[in-house]
């Protein structure tokens, strides 16, 4: 805001106004509008005329915070283009105490500037003021420190007595009269009702994520997709559900911040967990969430097929690399059969040779595995998963907790090495770092009952002949199934020429890795 005046630098005035936004609606604390009336008065009386307006809405305590119209206005009186720059009090200006103070007044010796504080009464180009500004700069630090001395306790109360106090309440949760979490039971789209409720969708969040199925982006994209606003109101981001599932208060916990770490579940002076309200989602849910989009779960029941060609969800196209459907006869690429899809060189394999000599390649390459190949131990982990589910499933999930836990071991060292937990985050460590160890060990001791190994046979598919038996005897789910044991993908060249099916030319097969 400025008025546009051509005169001498000195008949021209600038005004500072600022107003600290973690004061906003302290009693007795003067509006930056009043304030700038204050100064436009006082240039009127001494037969100045204003210049330009600077304002800012920030801490003025803070060492390491910026004020952008704090530095243009301290410029302007540097360069000369004004000779008095007018402030409501000292404490509006600064309150870093009196070094801070001092060092911007030597700098006005030079120009012959000055700074007017309006409601102190104070002139910093009169000497017999320099004293009192001294003393009022270190008054207004002293106050600084006890605002901030008195908030600090105040939240340490609220946070220890179970009260929400870390700024916005999470997606799904609200806060009631008593700052505890509730359940947000307003629709999370307002113009369709039946949709559910904004705690419906957090849960439902939770549910995808911990199928180890869905990336973070999938389920931004299935949100938007049935018109669910994000938080803000716009479109869902992979950041915001990232920072959802990690968040503890889902499941009833006061939470903090270490470092940049949000969602941080907090713990009084006897590091005792604080419940802050509702339980959204439970802690093992929430936790198997966490694991999930860390990559420390494996996605459930990815090979079970239910198409009805043997080789659906495995073709893809050479060229373009997306998926390669059943069309009338042939694995034709994905861009052949839909408009609107462009490929340069889309693939189409007539599907009985194509199947044929897949299978055989697959025959070939299981009957004739070294015992040292790697494969073999996929293809093992793999028909576990099928016909021990729930051995293979607890095995798993004790692989992912132990995961997790030695990332936040990791993560928790590296950060006190870092000096997060110094000085009165010191607390906060040691009870980290023992519920980091105790799912550790758990997880040890879950694998070692289990004996971390897949427990199946899996030589029936390593002899030629009873391989041969096997794939005759089953129904189409099984061959797909059994297919998947080894190969990952099928990849289909486009063929120009013509002639017999040459799978050595046209097909490429990517066999089973380690997840």
């Amino acid at each position: 805001m400025s008025d546009v005046i051509e005169a001498s630098p000195d008949d021209l005035m600038d005004i500072y106004a600022r107003k600290s936004v973690a004061l906003k609606g302290r009693l007795g604390e003067l509006s930056p509008n009043a304030q700038i009336q204050r100064g436009r008065d006082w240039a009127a009386w001494n037969n100045l005329k204003v210049r330009k307006i600077w304002q800012d809405k920030l801490s003025a305590s803070k060492k390491d915070v910026v004020r952008p119209d704090y530095t243009k206005a301290l410029e302007a009186l540097a360069n000369g283009e004004i000779k008095t720059l007018w402030c409501y009090k000292l404490d509006r200006f600064d309150r870093r105490g009196a070094l801070a103070v001092l060092k911007v007044l030597e700098n006005l010796d030079q120009t012959g500037a000055r700074i007017i504080f309006g409601e102190d009464g104070l002139d910093s180009s009169n000497p017999d003021h320099r004293r009192m500004i001294m003393w009022k700069a270190e008054d207004a630090r002293d106050e600084s420190d006890r605002i901030s001395k008195r908030v600090t306790d105040t939240k340490a109360w609220q946070r220890d007595h179970g009260e929400w106090v870390s700024g916005k309440v999470p997606y799904g949760l609200k806060a009631n009269e008593d700052r505890k979490l509730v359940e947000d039971t307003s629709p999370a789209r307002p113009d369709h009702p039946n949709f559910g409720s904004k705690a419906t969708v957090a849960k439902r969040i939770f549910r995808m994520a911990k199928t180890g199925t869905y990336s973070l982006r999938d389920i931004a994209r299935w949100l938007d997709e049935h018109g669910v606003p994000s938080p803000t109101g716009g479109k869902w981001h992979a950041n915001t559900i990232y920072r959802i599932i990690t968040n503890a208060a889902y499941s009833g916990w006061q939470v903090h911040c270490i470092g940049n770490q949000r969602g941080v579940i907090y713990r009084d002076k006897k590091g005792r967990r604080v419940r802050v309200g509702v339980r959204l989602v439970d802690d093992a849910d929430r936790e198997a969430a966490v694991r999930a989009i860390k990559g420390h779960t494996k996605p459930s029941e990815v090979y079970r097929g239910r198409a009805s060609h043997l080789l659906t969800g495995l073709t893809r196209c050479a060229s373009c690399n997306r998926a390669a459907p059943v069309s009338s006869r042939s694995y034709t690429c994905t861009s052949a059969l839909h408009a609107g899809t462009r490929c340069p060189a889309p693939a189409s394999a007539f599907r009985p040779p194509l199947e044929d000599y897949v299978v055989s390649r697959w025959f070939a390459r299981l009957t004739n595995a070294d015992e040292d190949d790697p494969l073999l131990k996929v293809v093992a982990e793999r028909w576990a998963a099928l016909t021990k589910p729930e051995e293979t499933a607890e095995v798993q999930e004790a692989l992912s907790v132990l995961k997790a836990a030695e990332s936040t071991i990791e993560r928790l060292l590296r950060d006190r090495r870092d000096g997060l937990y110094e000085g009165p985050a010191a607390r906060f460590f040691e009870p980290a770092y023992k519920d980091a160890m105790s799912e550790y060990n758990k997880a040890q001791d879950t694998l070692r009952k289990l004996g971390g190994d897949t427990g199946v046979d899996i030589g029936f598919l390593l002899d030629a002949e009873t391989a041969r038996e096997a794939w005759e005897d089953a129904d189409l789910d099984l061959k797909r199934d059994l297919l998947r044991l080894a190969i990952d993908q099928v990849i289909i060249k486009k063929w120009n020429g013509g002639g017999r099916f040459d799978g050595d030319k046209r097909v490429e097969i990517v066999w089973a890795t380690a997840a």
